[in-house]
């Protein structure tokens, strides 16, 4: 499934994240439920085995549903088993050396745009500290202690918001959560989205194989 959710700059943060949590509350429910009003789902998805999977801010979201649904009473009839963040939009206030020195190659992604998305998503008066965009800063909740699913980060070497990727990573292991890391080399943010034909590419070939061998083994 993939969820439309509210876009800033009309809906700020967290609008996003409850439009995702909704969605997750939602297939719940159709687990749930014994009389299965939606025969397109119920018939062919296996709630006990979903996933959460998004790419660059959807990398946050994701974070940020599964953090949720951590804290909710589990249930035996819907069951997360892993949580897939291809390139997630970590950032904060004070510049990350890759964010510094490296040189983008193409105007897909640059600082610039960085900082005007995050000021154009974040609730007012906040900055890139904010939990959300810097889920392992200071201001974040702590992920000690906390159940969350299994977790694929993918991160492309050219990336450059790389650093403040691998430091999630690294906080979520220091946190005692299982966490494997797949680098693709010589690219750069989303890079699977923005070439073509991407079927002969072999980096985004290596990155879906990932992805499922991830999900398989969860």
């Amino acid at each position: 499934m993939s969820v439309d959710y509210r876009l800033a700059p009309e809906h700020r943060l967290p609008a996003a994240c409850h439009d995702c949590i909704s969605a997750v509350e939602w297939i719940r429910t159709l687990a749930e439920m014994e009389e299965k009003k939606h025969p397109w789902i119920t018939e062919s998805a296996d709630f006990g085995r979903c996933f959460l999977m998004g790419e660059s801010a959807g990398g946050n979201l994701v974070h940020q549903t599964a953090l949720a649904y951590a804290a909710e009473e589990s249930s035996n009839f819907l069951c997360l088993r892993g949580c897939i963040l291809i390139h997630p939009g970590f950032a904060r206030n004070e510049r990350s050396r890759s964010e510094v020195e490296t040189v983008p190659r193409t105007p897909a992604i640059t600082i610039e745009k960085i900082d005007g998305f995050n000021k154009l998503s974040l609730p007012e008066g906040t900055n890139k500290d904010h939990p959300i965009i810097y889920p392992m800063g200071p201001q974040a909740p702590p992920l000690q202690g906390v159940k969350l699913p299994k977790i694929l980060v993918a991160i492309a070497d050219g990336d450059l918001i790389r650093d403040t990727q691998m430091e999630f990573c690294q906080a979520m292991r220091n946190a005692g959560q299982s966490v494997e890391v797949v680098v693709s080399e010589n690219v750069e943010h989303c890079f699977h989205v923005n070439q073509f034909p991407f079927a002969e590419d072999v980096q985004t070939s290596n990155l879906v194989a990932a992805i499922d061998q991830f999900i398989k083994d969860c």
